[in-house]
């Protein structure tokens, strides 16, 4: 609702619906004197390649404005020294065109800015058009209302050695067959607009290279990369001194990739990808939605104006190898990265602000600092990193219903602090947490015995008060009574409850200190773990255990014997009957004992918790 109504108060989106819906009955309306109408059929290859040529003949010849093809004003009713054109300017509009402007000698004197009601290249289907503006001392293009680049044909804009497009609104890919393609390069050269989109209905891409500008959002307007349903955008910002400004500090100007507001079920496709040191500024607030993806690479920046208040919301993808500036929300179906795909151990993704993590922040060979250095990252929901490293200098919140699933071989930098939610180390896995681990409140606290465990070693102390031990054995075989294996090992000590029973591979397991006051070890005895009621993995205890198997076979109905998957009633299915035994029997052994109820948490709370079991499905991708 909240991005439905920022999209709704946006001054761009009734503008465009006034004046660039409107527009199309005007490009295609009848011919003016001394213009030809017919459309030109020749392949489409062919016909850029027409365009192409004939842009490059006129750059031959320095000329200063030259138009040619299927234009409207005509070629001959355009100056050559630029200048107002009184209407609008259509290069390409069922036809071939196109438009090279710059003021190299021989012409002596600044070429004069076009100056146009709106400009138009590509206008109908099947057209092709293509604009070249070079020089400082012109290759200008002023435009009152909106530019479309690929309304319903091909659109290609190139602007360098500081050209520049002025214009109120600026739309690329307009309509669903159109496709705009634009290109700013070089320092000086720029598009300056209030509304942005790219990718409308149809295909747009901007590239803005080597110190050029894009500036949009000066009046207060959103700027959008793939907004409809089937339409694609594209930005690529790419380079030291290249960057793109949404918005003033006198604007609140927001930016928006992948506009899933307007269509949840199907949202429009936008990518931005910010690499080699360039820069992306928003005044506003980013929503990188459903059908957004940002792709940060050596060093790319999305920055938060620092004066601003908004955040960098994610219900898409953010990742790479860069730096995002300000604060940043991950929504239930949002993911951030610090690489995706071709990775090395070189790829790190830095946020300076703080991080609040309702989705998942994955990190696969590479790392991921959390620098803000007041605010620790909460996580929500889920966190994943294998043969990563972790910074959090303020800390880790791992609240109830987040999960931290650790692989391989890494390393996580800062305190946490377990207040409910689960932390898995898995087997063949060397982790190093530097700092303390405190479990606050009860939560899962995942450890692998046997020839092939992971090891856990701990730079400070782990209290483990209100941890549940919850036991990996994957030898493949039972174990043998009195099989013993180093858990962890904190450098500070282990205080906690001990011993503690777990159950793995078919038998119960002590989890004791044996001794000592760092190393926690398991060892095998030889009672066989049976399940008893809502007890399913057998280790005697009704508690978060059975409830995450619970959780994980809620539906089944195969094999006949469900006692140790979630089947507590034993009538042949996993389903919510068998979570209220779970909510009798809790801190029990499996039988509903009066005294066992004492320990059951608070009906409104297993509720909440079932809730979330049963709409985790639904959130998730």
């Amino acid at each position: 609702m909240r991005l439905l109504m920022s999209i709704q108060s946006s001054s761009l989106v009734p503008r465009l619906m006034e004046v660039g819906r409107a527009l199309l009955p005007v490009f295609r309306s009848t011919a003016r004197s001394g213009r030809s109408t017919g459309s030109v059929l020749v392949p489409r290859w062919l016909a850029g390649l027409a365009v192409l040529t004939l842009v490059g003949l006129q750059s031959s010849v320095h000329a200063d404005l030259s138009v040619v093809g299927d234009t409207d004003p005509t070629p001959g009713n355009i100056s050559d020294a630029g200048g107002p054109i009184g209407g609008d300017l259509i290069i390409g509009d069922t036809g071939i065109a196109g438009l090279f402007m710059d003021s190299f000698p021989p012409f002596s004197g600044t070429l004069a800015p076009i100056e146009s009601d709106n400009g138009i290249i590509g206008n109908q289907e099947g057209s092709i058009g293509a604009a070249t503006l070079e020089d400082f001392n012109g290759g200008d293009w002023i435009v009152t209302n909106t530019f479309f680049l690929g309304n319903a044909g091909q659109g290609f804009l190139d602007l360098s050695d500081s050209a520049s497009v002025e214009a109120l609104d600026f739309v690329v890919g307009a309509l669903e067959t159109g496709d705009g393609v634009g290109t700013i390069t070089g320092q000086g050269s720029r598009i300056i607009t209030d509304g942005l989109i790219v990718g409308d209905f149809g295909t747009g891409q901007l590239d803005v290279n080597a110190r050029g500008i894009l500036v949009s959002g000066d009046g207060g307007s959103d700027s959008i990369i793939g907004n409809e349903s089937g339409g694609v955008g594209i930005v690529n910002v790419t380079g030291i001194g290249s960057r793109w400004n949404v918005g003033t500090s006198g604007t609140n100007a927001n930016l928006f990739v992948g506009n899933g507001a307007l269509n949840l079920l199907d949202p429009g496709q936008g990518t931005l990808n910010i690499a080699n040191r360039a820069i992306v500024q928003v005044a506003g607030s980013t929503f990188i939605n459903r059908g957004g993806q940002v792709v940060l690479s050596t060093g790319g920046r999305l920055r938060r104006l620092p004066s601003a208040s908004g955040l960098i919301e994610i219900e898409g993808e953010l990742y790479g190898d860069g730096y995002v500036d300000g604060p940043v929300l991950v929504g239930p179906f949002g993911q951030i990265g610090s690489s995706a795909g071709d990775v090395t151990f070189r790829d790190n993704l830095v946020f300076s602000g703080p991080v609040d993590n309702f989705g998942t922040i994955f990190v696969q060979d590479g790392q991921m600092d959390f620098n803000a250095t007041l605010l620790p990252l909460i996580n929500n929901f889920e966190i994943v990193v294998r043969n990563g490293v972790m910074n959090f200098p303020a800390g880790l919140e791992n609240e109830p219903g987040g999960t931290i699933s650790i692989g391989g071989n890494s390393t996580l930098h800062g305190l946490i602090n377990n207040n409910g939610g689960d932390i898995q180390i898995l087997s063949n896995s060397e982790v190093l947490f530097v700092g303390d681990l405190t479990f606050t409140s009860a939560g899962l606290l995942g450890l692998a015995a046997g020839p092939s465990a992971g090891t856990l070693d701990i730079t400070g102390t782990a209290d483990l008060t209100d941890a549940i031990i919850s036991l990996d054995y994957s030898a493949g075989v039972l174990p043998t009574p009195g099989d013993s294996y180093q858990l962890l090992h904190a450098v500070g000590g282990v205080t906690g409850t001990f011993p503690q029973v777990a159950s793995a591979g078919g038998r119960l397991w002590d989890i004791d200190l044996m001794g000592t006051t760092d190393t926690l070890f398991a060892t095998a005895t030889a009672a066989i773990a049976l399940p008893v009621g809502a007890d399913f993995n057998g280790d005697g205890i009704v508690n978060q255990l059975d409830m995450q198997i619970w959780q994980n076979n809620y539906g089944r109905t195969a094999p006949p014997d469900l006692s140790a998957l979630g089947d507590a009633d034993g009538d042949g299915d996993v389903d919510g009957l068998d979570f209220l035994k779970i909510q009798q029997q809790y801190g029990g052994m499996g039988m509903p004992l009066t005294a066992a109820l004492a320990n059951v948490p608070e009906p409104s709370s297993l509720v909440l918790m079932l809730g979330a079991v049963l709409g985790f499905g639904l959130r998730r991708r």
